[in-house]
């Protein structure tokens, strides 16, 4: 009767643990992100902020790090997302946007500036047609290319000129705002 006992109670045990396993198995996928592989038009634009970022601060290397991070959302992208209008929109900028940031990921920053201006114009149109998660704002710099001057994309309100990096990095204003989507 005693070893019986002992039998049931272990195996009361063993079956409470494994049931608890799974439970915090369950939460904890639960927890965890899209492990599909799959990329969203947010994974490109997350790609193109820290771009931004490293041009203002006149960081080629990390330019360079950050377009191939674009080039990799694009290989991964998911177009199941979209609408079929967004479809057709997302196809006509992708090789663009795939060469802009191939030709960012091998070059010198001045080089990497003029790919970027291109890359800004698709990347907005990108914007536009597929939204935000969040609010992102139009800059404009005056002084760049010429004076022909050039948008970028930005997360931040305050100015931190990627054309134009430490030369002057507060040149440019907000040309608008665009809300993330509700």
């Amino acid at each position: 009767m005693k070893k019986i006992f002992i039998v049931l109670v272990t195996g009361s045990i063993f079956f409470a643990s494994c049931n608890n396993n799974d439970q915090s198995t369950k939460k904890d996928n639960d927890n965890k992100k899209d492990t599909t592989g799959r990329a969203s038009v947010n994974d490109i634009m997350a790609g193109y902020l820290d771009l931004k970022n490293a041009l203002a601060n006149d960081n080629s290397h990390e330019a360079s790090i950050h377009a191939r991070a674009i080039s990799g959302a694009l290989e991964k992208f998911d177009k199941k997302t979209l609408s079929p209008q967004q479809i057709s929109i997302y196809n006509d900028l992708e090789d663009d946007i795939k060469e802009n940031a191939e030709h960012i990921s091998t070059s010198e920053i001045d080089h990497q500036r003029e790919h970027f201006q291109i890359l800004s114009e698709d990347m907005y149109q990108l914007l536009n047609a597929t939204g935000t998660n969040q609010t992102l704002y139009i800059d404009f710099c005056p002084m760049y290319d010429k004076g022909n001057g050039a948008i970028w994309i930005s997360e931040i309100k305050e100015i931190k000129n990627p054309y134009m990096g430490s030369k002057m990095p507060s040149c440019g204003s907000i040309k608008k705002e665009i809300s993330k989507e509700k």
